[in-house]
């Protein structure tokens, strides 16, 4: 989700801005998607007109941004249900299966299999950086 974005409702902005971020960031090619909202604060000291009236804009955007949210949520969920496939790492099942064997085998290679894994998968070098970045964790 990309906040902040004051052209969240211009469809061609919003595609302008993705292409843009996908080609300078290798995180966000690991992203299913990119949900524009903008969030401006509600909670502003009211000194004068402006600033009510500013108000009252803002929770006009705030409401915008929230159905285009909820939208996006109803696209990718299933009554009420996320679908497993969409959070799940696109070669999960690859490496699960390298771990089992390796559980089951004692398999002395299995730091060097997830070490070639991750080299050759921008999705787990993303994961990685968000991690030791302490925006992701699996738990």
């Amino acid at each position: 989700m990309k906040t902040k974005f004051s052209n969240f409702k211009n469809k061609s902005e919003c595609e302008k801005d993705k292409k843009q971020l996908l080609e300078e960031s290798k995180i966000i090619t690991s992203c299913r998607d990119i949900v524009y909202v903008d969030n401006p604060p509600t909670n502003i000291l009211v000194s004068d007109e402006d600033d009510e009236e500013r108000i009252i804009y803002n929770k006009k955007t705030r409401e915008r941004s929230r159905i285009i949210l909820l939208n996006h949520l109803e696209k990718v969920c299933v009554k009420g249900v996320l679908p497993e496939e969409y959070f799940k790492l696109k070669m999960w099942d690859e490496l699960h299966a390298e771990i089992a064997n390796y559980k089951s085998e004692d398999s002395e290679n299995l730091q060097d299999t997830i070490e070639e894994k991750v080299k050759s998968n921008n999705e787990l070098q993303s994961l990685i950086i968000l991690g030791k970045a302490g925006l992701f964790s699996i738990l």
